[in-house]
């Protein structure tokens, strides 16, 4: 059970999804799907799992009220997560968010990205953001879709700057202004 949810997406009339702002509760949540990820995905470059105390650390560093991070679940189960992460470093990107999803395996390909993002795109315009950035794996081909579909540029293409299941990996740059 994921919860009291703070907010509902209704998707289809026999489909929608409960979101609520995530806690350290649910980071072994959090950690089983991102980790699943990393194992089987070009969905993110990192090689190697995550230990409970990194992800205790990302929660605690990476976000808050500025980078907030939901839980989401459909029929009162745990479907996965999503946040608005810092897109770079430099207090000069402070106006520019990184929105995540990441699905359990179950919930993939029933078309809950693009309303999962309309939903992170209003939760950033709230947080006052002006740039939503997204980096993709050139093999992601249906998200960057997705990505184009709710009104993403693709902005650029950094070349062969991943390395993972022994080959060379680019990644596409997709922006929105908001």
């Amino acid at each position: 059970m994921i919860g009291e949810a703070t907010t509902t997406l209704q998707l289809r009339e026999n489909l929608s999804i409960q979101l609520r702002r995530a806690s350290a509760d649910d980071l072994e949540l959090i950690a089983r799907i991102y980790n699943e990820a990393v194992r089987n995905t070009t969905a993110t470059f990192d090689t190697e799992v995550r230990t409970p105390e990194e992800w205790t650390n990302w929660l605690e560093t990476y976000h808050g009220e500025h980078h907030p991070v939901w839980v989401l679940g459909i029929e009162e189960e745990p479907a996965g997560w999503c946040a608005l992460s810092p897109a770079y470093k430099h207090a000069a990107y402070g106006a520019a968010t990184a929105p995540m999803v990441f699905l359990d395996t179950t919930a993939q390909h029933r078309g809950l990205g693009p309303a999962i993002m309309m939903f992170l795109e209003d939760e950033a315009r709230s947080l006052k953001f002006h740039s939503l950035i997204s980096r993709v794996c050139s093999e992601q081909k249906a998200v960057r879709r997705m990505l184009e579909r709710v009104g993403y540029q693709e902005v650029g293409t950094e070349q062969q700057v991943g390395r993972k299941f022994d080959r060379w990996l680019d990644v596409v740059i997709h922006q929105k202004l908001l």
